[in-house]
């Protein structure tokens, strides 16, 4: 066997390559657990000529608007993912002008593709700004930003927001993004419609991708000044590319007055002084139009009060399950249920908008009545106990006025079947009741089943 000797010459610089590079190595390992334990334990500010460098990188995801901010700071979170976070942070057009404001701004980022030379944000969050919202009486809305309404938008389209959305998400920078967090908002809302002010308090957004659908969501209180406090909770599903989604909304403890005003469908309740709280459900179509929408609504103990200066009708709760096509001028109800002192009644049917193009004032509505049960009224001997009962009324608002077409009942307890028709209206802050009531079968014995002799015209 042959022997291999290595030259001591060689083997010193052997030793010499060996010992540097460990040494290297050691160096650099010593320096990124420093650099490391300083990143966790907090925040470093980025000299200004690199953190000009992040900024103009993340100005390059959109050539319309532009970011501008004084201080950035590095840091990891505790899965040791680089955190950039800045401060005071000012969005431009892209004719430099403001129009939005923030406390902060966090932003993560890949490593791995930093290393590469590629900037891929994977999240953002964003913290405290101030908004004014206006509602104009044909419906658009006007947004003020800041807290000196330094900038004005004249219209909120939500399908450009979305469309908006979609552009960003399917460019390359984007790639890696996984969700983005807006806190803190705060906001004050004029109804020009109504003439009421409202504040909105801590408001969130949240945006998030799951695979290749983006969902939205956003929740918020609403103070009117009363004592009572309003709350919102929504959200949006959609596939990345499309404006086709699904989406949910959450209402509680709303004024019936306020859910009147929401959508010509939702103009009925205004007679109503009670509070509300529901659900809608629907969708939007590949062009952006809506679906038919799904709402549940539970109303609380309450009034019926058409006028200022009327008696008010109490009732105790009422619900109503019903569709619509927005726009269409027509409500499906699945059910309508009512309850209160003398009344409890369980409906289907529907109600058609008259003039759905302007503030809907008048209304005709077809109810088939699943269970009806009375009290008297403070007039009838008896009760009337149905489950096969059906009306036509036409409503007008204002003043108030309903006209009824007709009102069948089969009376379970007495086996008489009566037809009805008048009309109830508001005058001069008076109630005033005109009702006519016939039956083909009834004889006087029946008729003073319900109704008192004491009552009866004798002449």
């Amino acid at each position: 066997m042959k022997k291999i000797f290595i030259p001591k010459t060689g083997s010193s610089i052997f030793r010499w390559v060996v010992t540097f590079i460990f040494s290297v190595v050691l160096f650099f390992a010593v320096v990124t657990v420093a650099v490391v334990a300083v990143l966790r334990d907090g925040e470093v500010q980025i000299p200004q000529r690199f953190a000009s460098k992040i900024i103009s990188q993340i100005n390059s995801l959109s050539s319309a608007n532009f970011i501008q901010a004084n201080r950035i700071y590095l840091s990891l979170d505790d899965s040791f993912e680089p955190e950039i976070t800045i401060s005071n942070v000012d969005f431009l057009y892209s004719e430099k002008e403001p129009f939005l404001s923030f406390n902060s701004l966090k932003t993560k980022f890949s490593l791995v593709d930093l290393v590469f030379g590629k900037f891929r944000v994977t999240s953002v969050n964003l913290d405290s700004a101030n908004l004014s919202i206006i509602r104009k009486n044909n419906g658009s809305l006007d947004f003020d930003f800041g807290a000196e309404n330094i900038s004005k938008t004249e219209f909120f389209d939500t399908l450009s927001f979305l469309k908006k959305l979609d552009e960003y998400f399917v460019i390359d920078e984007m790639e890696r993004f996984q969700h983005l967090n807006l806190f803190g908002l705060t906001a004050q809302v004029e109804d020009q419609l109504t003439g009421k002010i409202f504040t909105v308090d801590g408001a969130r957004f949240r945006l998030k991708r799951e695979e290749q659908a983006l969902v939205m969501g956003f929740d918020l209180a609403l103070l009117s000044g009363g004592e009572g406090v309003a709350t919102i909770e929504a959200n949006f599903k959609s596939t990345i590319g499309q404006i086709k989604g699904e989406f949910g909304i959450l209402l509680n403890d709303f004024s019936a007055q306020d859910i009147a005003n929401l959508s010509p469908e939702f103009r009925w309740l205004s007679v109503l002084e009670a509070p509300i709280s529901g659900a809608l459900r629907g969708s939007l179509n590949k062009d952006g139009k809506l679906n038919p929408v799904n709402t549940t609504l539970q109303i609380g103990s309450g009034l019926i009060k058409p006028s200022n200066d009327i008696e008010a009708v109490a009732f105790n709760s009422a619900r109503a399950y019903f569709s619509y096509a927005p726009g269409s001028g027509e409500i499906n109800f699945d059910e309508i249920f009512i309850d209160s002192k003398d009344l409890k009644a369980t409906a289907d049917g529907f109600l058609i908008i008259e003039n759905i193009e302007d503030v809907p004032e008048t209304f005709v509505t077809q109810l088939n009545f699943t269970d009806l049960q009375t009290g008297g009224f403070g007039l009838l001997n008896n009760r009337i106990s149905s489950n096969s009962a059906s009306t036509t009324f036409r409503v007008q608002l204002d003043p108030f006025d309903l006209e009824i077409a007709q009102f069948y009942v089969y009376d379970q307890n007495s086996e008489i079947g009566t037809h009805t028709d008048g009309f109830v209206s508001v005058k001069d802050d008076n109630w005033v009741v005109s009702l006519e009531t016939r039956s083909g079968s009834a004889d006087l014995e029946e008729v003073l089943y319900f109704w008192p002799k004491k009552n009866i015209n004798q002449k």
